[in-house]
């Protein structure tokens, strides 16, 4: 019975902030108390940084495409030149 009555306790005490915390309400208001009060430059910052951020991305993202790109053509070049010998092979063979 008594941890029954903790619960409902603890639930009763707790539940308010358990239920913003689920619609992220609390947190909304966190930022928005921190940012009003403390960082009024943050919006500006955080637009940089969004930015930069997205530079990085991009400069990563065309990385890994000209990466592909280069171990194809490397791929494509070693059986180009295996073909190329074995054809070579073929005809000193055959000519001999």
């Amino acid at each position: 019975m008594e941890a029954a009555v903790n619960v409902s306790y603890g639930l009763y005490r707790y539940g308010p902030f358990l239920v913003d915390l689920q619609d992220c309400t609390f947190v909304r208001d966190a930022f928005t108390n921190v940012s009003n009060q403390n960082c009024p430059g943050l919006r500006k910052h955080s637009g940089w940084i969004y930015i930069g951020l997205v530079m990085v991305s991009t400069a990563v993202m065309l990385s890994l495409i000209f990466w592909v790109i280069y171990a194809r053509e490397r791929r494509h070049r070693v059986y180009t030149k295996q073909f190329t010998a074995r054809t070579a092979g073929d005809f000193q063979d055959k000519g001999a």
